[in-house]
């Protein structure tokens, strides 16, 4: 099979171009459904086949989505790939459960087998005889990154400034913050990028904006906000008017290393003169108030793929409307680079790499580690940089095991 692109275009957008959904001809033929859509990802009758009954080519069929609820798949007994190595179960339910630690109740009494934790409970609450007797853990590095993103569109006083952006930045705690929050289990944001991946710039690290409040201090004065001699708030004229600097930070509710995270960065904001008022959003309703830019300071968790010119989408000028640069970064160089990484590599996400730190669209404050308790009877589960190995969790492979030893090794951070 042969493909004829217009371009030159670098390895991973050519692949990227060819990524469409896995359909069966009596559905992706369909003259008249192809012509409204041929791209096969925005017609109500292409998306259905995403939702509502979905088609695939895997071992697993699709069974039921209830919302909020659990999606089952069970074995497809007629998979072709079923005369060399079948899988053992015969049945994969997804449940959806928020609460972190009801989910580990439920699981220590049999009724998860693998679920996603946080740090505290992988790190005190997964021990001892109790869990030792259902349990194991592992652990593995990720791009999943926590950010505050800042409205930098105009709609507020604050923001628009990179010298207030980087002044909150040498606020930032993050020793305190990996230690009393993650555990020790998290790592240190400088970016988007990670330090395993080619597009990391090492020299980042020379350039860190570290925990420092004389500093912020004196980038705040830079920047005209200037601390009361009586209250020691801060405040700026504004089109004539006498502004204090005190904003709201939108988070999505039911993320339990948040909270913590963020009274450790209000207490070292009060002690600059910034005021920082928090409010949780049910994840359906932030993410309306994302799209509509409707926020001062945005709590945000999201990952990067392997491709880093998917950052494009939330660091791009034009990806403001329609896209997911809801903070209204904009810097031309930029701009310039992800064109130009349509067609070269080595340097320019590296590049941009430099540019967004210096810049500081977003507050970087941790890449959060991927955690899982499993029941120690099943074997076959791989951690990878995208957890399970994509899917979450991934298939097991032959089990489950009754018999011989617990089967799991912890992998340590970036194993």
């Amino acid at each position: 099979m042969r493909f004829d692109f217009a371009g030159l275009l670098a390895p991973q957008l050519r692949l990227e171009a060819l990524a469409f959904p896995i359909m069966p001809r009596h559905i992706v033929g369909n003259a008249a459904e192809r012509a409204a859509d041929p791209t096969l990802r925005s017609s109500p009758y292409y998306n259905r086949y995403g939702r509502e009954a979905v088609i695939g080519s895997g071992p697993f069929r699709f069974v039921e989505w209830r919302n909020n609820d659990r999606v089952v798949l069970e074995r497809w007994e007629d998979h072709y790939l079923f005369d060399r190595a079948p899988p053992a179960a015969k049945t994969m339910i997804f449940k959806f459960q928020p609460d972190r630690n009801l989910a580990f109740l439920q699981f220590l009494g049999g009724e998860y087998d693998q679920i996603y934790v946080d740090a505290n409970i992988f790190a005190r609450q997964a021990t001892g005889e109790l869990f030792e007797a259902r349990g194991v853990k592992g652990r593995h590095a990720s791009a999943l990154l926590l950010s505050i993103v800042w409205n930098m569109d105009g709609s507020n006083p604050f923001f628009g400034d990179p010298l207030v952006r980087r002044a909150l930045a040498h606020a930032y705690d993050a020793d305190t913050v990996l230690r009393r929050v993650g555990h020790g289990l998290y790592r240190r944001s400088y970016g988007y990028m990670v330090e395993e991946r080619w597009d990391y710039e090492p020299a980042i690290l020379g350039q860190a904006l570290d925990h420092d409040l004389p500093r912020a201090a004196e980038l705040l004065d830079q920047a005209g906000w200037l601390a009361d001699p009586d209250t020691g708030w801060r405040y700026k004229e504004v089109e004539g008017e006498r502004v204090r600097f005190s904003f709201e930070l939108s988070y999505t509710a039911g993320l339990t290393y948040v909270p913590p995270t963020l009274d450790i960065l209000r207490e070292d904001f009060r002690r600059l003169g910034v005021e920082m008022v928090t409010r949780a959003y049910e994840s359906a309703t932030l993410n309306a108030k994302r799209l509509d830019h409707d926020f001062q300071a945005l709590g945000a968790i999201g990952g990067t793929t392997q491709d880093p010119h998917a950052l494009r989408n939330q660091l791009a000028t034009d990806a403001y409307d329609g896209g997911r640069n809801s903070g209204g970064y904009s810097n031309p160089r930029v701009d310039e680079l992800f064109e130009l990484g349509k067609r070269e590599q080595d340097r320019i996400y590296r590049e941009i790499h430099r540019e967004v730190y210096r810049d500081q669209p977003a507050l970087f404050l941790f890449h959060v580690s991927f955690l899982w308790v499993l029941n120690k009877d099943i074997r076959g589960v791989e951690l990878g940089p995208m957890g399970t190995i994509l899917l979450w969790p991934k298939p097991p492979e032959g089990w489950p095991s009754r018999t011989g030893p617990g089967w799991w090794r912890e992998r340590q951070a970036g194993g």
